[in-house]
């Protein structure tokens, strides 16, 4: 597969901001990262809580929507992230990142179950379905359109010092984070805060220009570190995926992507089918595949050697459909004929898509299929996909 590099000139981006705040329990993380959470302002802000709900403690100082997750494991994580995104959330906290690592359902978790499993158990072959459920869980992160902070707990240490006073004092350090080791080089902006509420920047990706912000040191966390982070950025030129319009569709996408329960990325689809459209191209592409599924697909097959019976409902406007198992069927049959248009496009032989939809649907029309079989003829499609980019 011959490699085709797109070069271009380097030049700073406006973007979301990806900060992690680390510290030890009682040192203001879910605090601060609110404050600056509004101090920044734009939009609606909710908190992913791992904590039973902890984050109500601050309902009335600030303004803001939470969810509790009681499950944590990374796909529950990925899931919440795409549905705040879906739902036009602008400002994201994870609170706490930690327990994807270490709670119920996390990673080390599902690591000892994995090793407990094994015949001969072997703890570093254990990780290998668990690293990429991980790594998918940043990737989700870093490819959100929205600001994201993550607060990060700290293992603890206990030293004694003394105060101001003169009088000796127990003080509790932060002595790293709790996360997978190298975890922190995910975030652009990292803020490790200690028990007396003070924010020192221990990682800054602002290229030492005049921002204000690397080795900085801020009293409680306030207006100021939010006023320069937001100069931070918002310098540089508008991405184009940053267009109101553009991430309005994409919203309305992912919200149909998440109702049809669909386990691959929605970025890495996005990406490899519409990747690079502004908001004109990419509704205009969008209609001509509504169109196209209106005039029906020669892969539609209801009865082998005949031809294709009419698509059930293929005029239906979704707006009638109240039944949320009905809409997300509806909504996994669109995908369905998506990736065959994608195979298409590839260059797979229409023979081979034929023979794949005849051997999982077994001659019932892709439009009547249960939501089990649209899931196994996506898996099979994707793989014809991918065996088809393989060649390319």
């Amino acid at each position: 597969m011959a490699l085709t590099l797109k070069i271009q000139q380097a030049a700073k981006e406006q973007s979301w901001l990806r900060m992690g705040i680390s510290g030890p329990a009682g040192s203001g993380k879910t605090y601060t990262a609110l404050k600056l959470a509004n101090e920044m302002g734009g939009g609606k802000i909710i908190v992913l809580d791992t904590q039973g709900g902890q984050a109500n403690h601050y309902g009335g100082v600030f303004k803001f929507d939470i969810a509790i997750l009681e499950d944590h494991h990374p796909a529950v994580f990925i899931d919440a992230i795409n549905q705040c995104v879906a739902a036009g959330y602008q400002c994201i906290i994870v609170d706490s990142v930690s327990h994807e690592w270490t709670g119920k359902n996390g990673c080390l978790e599902l690591h000892d179950q994995a090793v407990a499993s094994q015949r001969t158990q072997n703890k570093y072959t254990a990780w290998a379905d668990i690293t990429p459920l991980h790594n998918r869980f940043f990737e989700t992160i870093e490819r959100a359109p929205v600001h994201i902070i993550g607060c990060i707990q700290s293992k603890m240490e206990h030293a004694q010092e003394k105060d101001e006073n003169g009088r000796a004092v127990v003080r509790k350090l932060g002595m790293g984070s709790i996360q997978r080791e190298g975890s922190d080089y995910r975030f652009d902006i990292l803020l490790e805060i200690d028990t007396d509420h003070t924010g020192r920047i221990t990682k800054c990706r602002d290229g030492e220009q005049d921002y204000g912000l690397d080795n900085r040191t801020f009293k409680k966390p306030g207006q100021e570190f939010a006023a320069l982070l937001k100069r931070w950025l918002t310098t540089g030129i508008v991405r184009a995926d940053a267009d109101p319009e553009l991430q309005a569709i994409k919203r309305d996408m992912l919200s149909k992507w998440i109702a049809a329960d669909r386990k691959e990325d929605f970025e890495t689809y996005f990406r490899n089918n519409f990747g690079g459209m502004d908001a004109a191209t990419l509704r205009a592409e969008l209609e001509k595949r509504a169109n196209k599924k209106k005039e029906g697909s020669k892969h539609n097959l209801s009865v082998v050697g005949t031809q294709a019976a009419p698509l059930i409902n293929s005029q239906a406007p979704l707006d009638g459909i109240t039944d949320p198992e009905e809409m997300a069927r509806l909504n996994a049959i669109e995908i369905v004929e998506g990736k065959i248009e994608q195979a298409e496009s590839l260059g797979v032989d229409a023979s081979d898509i034929d023979i794949v939809i005849k051997d999982i649907a077994m001659g019932v029309n892709i439009r009547q299929c249960s939501m089990q079989t649209l899931c196994y003829l996506d898996d099979a499609l994707s793989a014809l996909i991918n065996a088809a980019k393989k060649t390319r």
